[in-house]
């Protein structure tokens, strides 16, 4: 908490997103770490290949970009060649 830009309070929102997510077959855990995610960042980065299957394959899951740490790197190091 001391070095994060931006402190996020989990809240009645976060907590009802965080359940949706459970629900379409997120693990506990990393739906929480997504509906946060979900409330100020542009992508949420992840090796964890279970959400990145199911993102893939149900890609209006979620309200931000998911990817793994390479993907990211080629969109940011391409995104204006």
């Amino acid at each position: 908490m001391s070095v994060a830009s931006k402190p996020i309070r989990l809240n009645a929102i976060i907590k009802k997103r965080a359940f949706t997510l459970e629900n379409a077959g997120i693990e506990p855990i990393d739906a929480l770490h997504l509906a946060f995610a979900e409330t100020d960042a542009d992508y949420f980065l992840t090796c964890d290949d279970g959400i990145l299957k199911k993102v893939k394959k149900h890609p209006e899951l979620c309200e931000i970009e998911i990817c793994n740490p390479i993907e990211f790197v080629l969109k940011e190091v391409f995104k204006n060649a």
